[in-house]
């Protein structure tokens, strides 16, 4: 865990720091000063963000500003003079994702983090909407229950999988399609569901089925296939280049599928105001993302996380969806940027695979990020069983 303490009047929440990297062994930093915050910002990726709002200080100016700068990282305001009036208003604006009375304990403040997840975005509620139709169509919403009870069977079967699988037509088809677009590793040729399930394996092939049905829920509510299909294109390329780097881990791949799963959330909530950005990036050659954050207040990789959330997907994932569009600066390499180093990796490969609403690479990365040397790095996390 990454957090970042900001305390104009060094005091309860600079001890906090100490005493939470002590405890954790997170990795914290304290500001004190906005200049202080525009330099860590840049500089680091945080998880966490804690400001103090008292007579000193404004809190919530740093806050805003992590808002524009880093909108995955989740927003704590401690407002240490209540009778103040502002943690309501800053609440209803959606600067912090919390508003606390008083500085928490190091327990209280891991647990408020734990529970509230990668990037606790409050997202708007028609946000929030879209990623329940696509996640609650009923179409979806069986095969993927009906696939999760067989597959906790040992003796499950690739026969028994494709089974479930082919009474969705729709999304049968794309299965089949991203198995044949290479995350089989024998592109071209799979012919049928059972061939896809055993050259997948079980758990990959639950992965790419939640990826067939979004894509697949996405057309189905409207979202222009164009659109849909650039996603799929996209993804594939991401998953392709995860697999031949061989030195990642094996949640790249699918996490590389997923990364862009949020644009066709945000083409179904704001169909005409998306459709003017995704032309205006082209005309202005400008990342999409940026965008999005500017006029919507929110982008399509935390919109895509959010579907990753819901489809209660592992944390590993849900990382490589809400990070990917975000440059590291660490000198030393970092797990949590491993989307982003997906990401570079498509586009700098194959045009056909490129996402055409990231416009330009970032040349000034860490020499890690292209290395990609997995044991640089421990790509692995603690156990997770969620998916």
């Amino acid at each position: 865990m990454h957090v970042l303490f900001v305390d104009d009047n060094p005091g309860r929440l600079t001890q906090l720091a100490g005493e939470v990297a002590s405890a954790y062994g997170w990795t914290t930093s304290t500001a004190s000063s906005i200049g202080e915050v525009v330099g860590a910002l840049t500089a680091q990726r945080w998880d966490a963000l804690v400001a103090a709002d008292d007579e000193f200080g404004d809190g919530s100016s740093a806050l805003a500003l992590a808002r524009l700068k880093q909108p995955s990282a989740t927003r704590c305001l401690v407002r240490l003079d209540p009778g103040g009036g502002s943690a309501t208003a800053l609440a209803v604006a959606e600067i912090a994702h919390r508003v606390l009375d008083d500085v928490p304990t190091p327990a209280a403040l891991k647990a408020m983090l734990v529970v509230m997840g990668v990037g606790g975005m409050r997202a708007p509620q028609d946000l929030v909407d879209s990623v329940g139709a696509v996640a609650g169509l009923p179409s979806v919403a069986r095969i993927l229950t009906d696939l999760k009870t067989i597959l906790t069977d040992p003796a499950c079967s690739p026969d028994r999988v494709a089974a479930v699988v082919r009474t969705e037509p729709a999304i049968a088809a794309k299965v089949l399609h991203l198995a044949n677009a290479g995350l089989a590793g024998r592109a071209g040729s799979v012919h049928d569901l059972e061939q896809a399930a055993a050259l997948l394996g079980m758990r990959v092939l639950r992965q790419v089925v939640l990826a067939s049905a979004a894509f697949a829920a996405a057309e189905q509510l409207g979202v222009d296939p164009t659109l849909v299909a650039a996603v799929q294109r996209h993804g594939v390329a991401v998953a392709a280049a995860a697999m031949a780097s061989g030195t990642l881990p094996p949640h790249a791949a699918i996490g590389g599928l997923l990364l862009d799963i949020g644009l066709p959330l945000m083409a179904l909530t704001w169909p005409d105001v998306h459709a003017e950005l995704r032309a205006m990036v082209h005309e202005r050659s400008v990342p999409l993302h940026v965008e999005e954050m500017r006029v919507l207040g929110t982008s399509h990789s935390e919109a895509g996380a959010l579907l990753a959330r819901r489809w209660s997907l592992p944390t590993s994932i849900v990382e490589m969806v809400a990070g990917h569009h975000f440059v590291p600066r660490s000198p030393v390499p970092e797990r949590r940027a491993l989307g982003y180093v997906v990401h570079r990796a498509a586009q700098l490969g194959d045009p056909a695979g490129r996402d055409i609403h990231d416009h330009g690479v970032e040349l000034d990365v860490p020499e890690w990020v292209d290395r990609w040397r997995v044991e640089d790095v421990e790509w692995a996390g603690p156990p997770d069983t969620r998916g």
